[in-house]
């Protein structure tokens, strides 16, 4: 049995804060998203969950967009200031039910919270 029990859970995660909160002070290079997007990769194969990654960037041509990469479904948004909002879309559409979305924003935290009261 994984970390999230035997029910199928989708993992949200915004790949450019998860980079900014590992120390990336710069623009993220390519490169930096592939391999966070692979590091993904080995948890879905090791635990069994679905995973969702919102990048803030113009898509990757081995990651396209809303294509799965390595096992992650991949979405882009053109600047960090909409990643919430794609955040909350890709939520709604896996289920509420089943989906964890892991941040360290407060804020969205919140909005997620309220948005899900409201359904």
């Amino acid at each position: 049995m994984g970390l999230f029990g035997t029910s199928k859970r989708t993992v949200i995660i915004s790949i450019d804060e998860l980079l900014r909160h590992k120390g990336v002070r710069s623009e993220i290079a390519p490169r930096q998203y592939l391999q966070a997007l692979r590091s993904l990769s080995r948890v879905i194969q090791r635990e069994g969950v679905q995973v969702t990654a919102v990048i803030a960037s113009s898509p990757l041509n081995k990651a396209p967009h809303n294509k799965l990469f390595e096992g992650v479904r991949v979405r882009y948004v053109k600047s960090e200031d909409i990643t919430g909002g794609e955040l909350i879309k890709s939520i709604k559409q896996a289920g509420p039910s089943s989906s964890v979305l892991v941040t360290i924003d407060k804020d969205l935290e919140q909005k997620t919270v309220n948005f899900l009261l409201v359904q």
